[in-house]
């Protein structure tokens, strides 16, 4: 089903960058390709980024061997170290704009496996199938005839001190959380999984 017009005005305070294909020498008997068409701002929001990356025999070692965490806020990538050698890097959706995810050094403060809430959720038609996820319903649009239906957090890992927070959810090409730092559902509990309370946090934008 296609995205309504409306859901998509949640992204016009985002700055996008117009995506541009990479210049390739070509011989001069060879005719150039078609300009790649760009991508609407809904689409880039809800399209699948580059898939997350998962290394097993590393990833056994965390506990034996310590682990950290660094989100980059300009890449929209976490990684997890584990000994300092790469053992996860998966796509985030971070802050949006006018709710930035804060920059700095933190820590695991708690972890969660379920947290109830009322402000995360779904847009769903009347049928309840869902249009758009990852919605915040006190700072997103719902448009006339669709529902706001909440979900529960899954896999929370709190940051000491901040309002932000990791988690499970809906992950797109833009950041447009409420600032905490989403985390694809389906690599939300592998990472929840290896990150004790007291876990280092370090978030960059470079």
């Amino acid at each position: 089903m296609p995205l309504p017009s409306k859901v998509k005005t949640r992204f016009g305070p985002l700055v996008v960058a117009a995506l541009a294909t990479v210049p390739v020498a070509v011989s001069p008997c060879v005719a150039q390709a078609p300009p790649a068409k760009k991508a609407s701002l809904g689409e880039l929001a809800v399209s699948r980024p580059r898939p997350p990356v998962l290394v097993p025999p590393l990833l056994d070692q965390a506990g034996v061997k310590p682990v950290s965490i660094r989100i980059n806020l300009d890449t929209q990538r976490l990684h997890l170290l584990v000994g300092g050698e790469l053992a996860i890097d998966s796509p985030v959706s971070t802050g949006r704009k006018s709710l930035p995810t804060p920059c700095g050094r933190f820590e695991v403060g708690e972890r969660e496996a379920v947290r109830k809430q009322d402000k995360y959720g779904n847009i769903v038609d009347r049928a309840g199938a869902v249009v758009l996820s990852g919605v915040y319903a006190d700072l997103d649009p719902i448009p006339s005839g669709f529902e706001f239906k909440p979900v529960p957090l899954h896999h929370v890992l709190t940051l000491r001190g901040q309002a932000a927070m990791i988690h499970g959810g809906a992950v797109g090409s833009l950041p447009t959380s409420d600032g905490s730092v989403v985390v694809p559902s389906e690599l939300a509990k592998a990472l929840f999984g290896k990150i004790p309370v007291g876990c280092p946090v370090e978030i960059i934008a470079e």
